[in-house]
């Protein structure tokens, strides 16, 4: 019995370390956007802090999604724990939105917001086809909401309706406020960036690595979602871990110096850098050449390295820490406009 449970908990912990039984993933989500959002909010002193929160409490959404959303413990708590709960709120609410229904899904709910899909290729032949059929898109902010396509458009956009001068309505300005501290996180994470383009496997691209199967957290785009973290997590152990990279010495001087880049452009480029890279390896791209199908890829799905995992955990690190200090000083900017 005893050789039977000993075999019974190597099993299951080599699954576990696989990625076959691991909980469900949130994404940049849960963990890593609260993270985000937590890192954000030591850079403002009380009176932004207090003039974020007011913005916020205009969503229209705030009874549902926030008030009665708030855990026991943190309601009963004191205010400064109710406010970073609820700017934690706000940096998921538009993954929440995802689960909404008809039209309270239409309304709110976004899904190309979330990224932007620039190219990676297998190799240069099929590069050179691929950047004609699928040209950049426009970095232009269109004049109206319906027109946003991608991250940078809708950061743009959402960024411009926050100032007095474009005279949003409360409402707007509050819904426009989450997507904000939301998006900053998702343009940080490299796969949010980047599609691989293959005229045999990714004739369309593979969706931010989506549809790269792998042993690991199911597609490649889900581990590199995974890196910060995965499943729900509480107000203190999102604290609690940006807390420990903010006092890390490498991990401070990179937030710090990232605070004087705020330009959206900027920050994709570094991303896609960082995909072709750290993401797009040879690791990945070698195996891939081999395959005839996206459907023998499924049956024979990518094993990842210890190594690059690990660089992907640092990886992780790095970019919610920059994009942590970069929401910081954004939100700063919009405190000020208020």
């Amino acid at each position: 019995m005893r050789l039977l449970r000993r075999v019974l908990v190597v099993w299951l912990t080599s699954l576990f370390l696989q990625g076959l039984l691991a909980p469900a993933i949130f994404a940049w989500a849960d963990k890593g956007h609260k993270m985000v959002a937590s890192i954000a909010l030591r850079q403002l002193d009380q009176a932004e802090r207090e003039k974020i929160l007011a913005i916020l409490k205009h969503h229209p959404r705030w009874k549902e999604e926030f008030a009665d959303r708030m855990p026991e413990d943190v309601r009963t708590g004191d205010a400064a724990a109710q406010l970073e709960w609820s700017i934690q709120q706000a940096a998921i609410w538009p993954d929440i939105a995802r689960e909404y229904q008809n039209e309270v899904r239409d309304k709110f709910h976004r899904s190309t917001w979330h990224y932007i899909n620039h190219g990676i290729y297998l190799d240069e032949q099929e590069a050179e086809k691929f950047r004609k059929e699928f040209p950049t898109g426009s970095f232009q902010v269109p004049d109206k909401v319906e027109g946003v396509t991608n991250v940078i458009q809708a950061l743009k956009f959402t960024r411009r309706a926050m100032k007095p001068s474009e005279k949003t309505a409360d409402a707007e300005r509050a819904v426009y406020l989450a997507w904000i501290i939301h998006l900053i996180g998702d343009l940080h994470q490299p796969m949010h960036s980047t599609s691989l383009y293959s005229e045999k496997l990714f004739p369309t691209g593979d969706r931010g690595g989506n549809e790269v199967a792998l042993v690991q957290r199911s597609n490649l785009h889900a581990l590199w979602d995974s890196f910060p973290g995965t499943g729900k997590v509480t107000l203190k152990e999102a604290r609690d871990e940006a807390l420990t990279l903010m006092i890390d010495d490498e991990f401070k001087k990179l937030g710090e110096a990232s605070r004087g880049q705020l330009d959206e452009e900027s920050w994709l480029k570094e991303s896609q850098q960082l995909a072709q890279v750290y993401v797009y390896t040879d690791e990945v791209l070698a195996p891939l050449r081999n395959y005839a199908s996206v459907e023998e890829l499924k049956k024979n799905p990518l094993g990842m390295s210890r190594d690059y995992m690990q660089t992907g955990g640092r990886i992780a690190k790095q970019r919610v820490v920059e994009a942590g200090n970069r929401l910081g000083a954004v939100l700063k900017e919009i405190a000020a406009e208020k």
